[in-house]
């Protein structure tokens, strides 16, 4: 499988699969962060904003 690579970027990209409950918990524990993440399809994107949502109203809003 080709990996998808930025024409003005020499990073390499790497294709990955894991469940939503592992993406779920890597968010949850800040792991990783919404803009290291580029769903590849409208339903990953539509959970990737639930999950980040999700973990922005259970640390509650700053101030």
């Amino acid at each position: 499988m080709p990996t998808y690579k930025d024409s003005f970027s020499t990073e390499k990209y790497v294709n990955i699969q894991m469940t939503e409950k592992t993406l779920a918990r890597l968010i949850k524990e800040s792991n990783i962060h919404a803009t290291d993440i580029h769903p590849l399809d409208q339903t990953s994107k539509v959970f990737v904003w639930k999950s980040c949502l999700d973990h922005c109203f259970s640390e509650g809003l700053p101030g």
